[in-house]
């Protein structure tokens, strides 16, 4: 999902839950205060260390390090995360798939979607 209204031009926001309860257990950022990240998510998945997402609308899938993500956990505020890599790929990126997700310890569902932090 992506930034309407008001929220146009704000970053994009992964947003981790516990699994068990739905509890919000961190609110990522993406990019820097400085750019951040705005285009639309369409897709997400976790591959060993890395969390990719693909932006709809463009050729590229971008990723995120889990470790980054992880030691975020730290502090309850948001957090910003920069996107480590971004891979232009053949056709439309509008969706992102992985076979081999295993991030069991943290019992953890990612979503993304764009929201004012204030």
């Amino acid at each position: 999902m992506h930034g309407v209204a008001s929220n146009i031009g704000r970053a994009s926001l992964l947003v981790v839950t516990m699994q068990s309860n739905g509890e919000v257990k961190k609110i990522i950022q993406l990019g820097s205060s400085a750019s951040p990240f705005t285009g639309k998510v369409s897709g997400v998945a976790v591959a060993r260390d890395s969390i990719w997402f693909s932006e709809d609308k463009t050729r590229k899938i971008h990723r995120v390090s889990k470790s980054s993500v992880s030691s975020s956990f730290s502090s309850s505020k948001p957090s910003w995360i920069g996107i480590s890599k971004s891979v232009t790929v053949e056709g439309t990126a509008s969706s992102l798939s992985y076979d081999e997700v295993s991030w069991q310890e943290l019992c953890m569902c990612i979503l993304f979607w764009s929201k004012s932090i204030t």
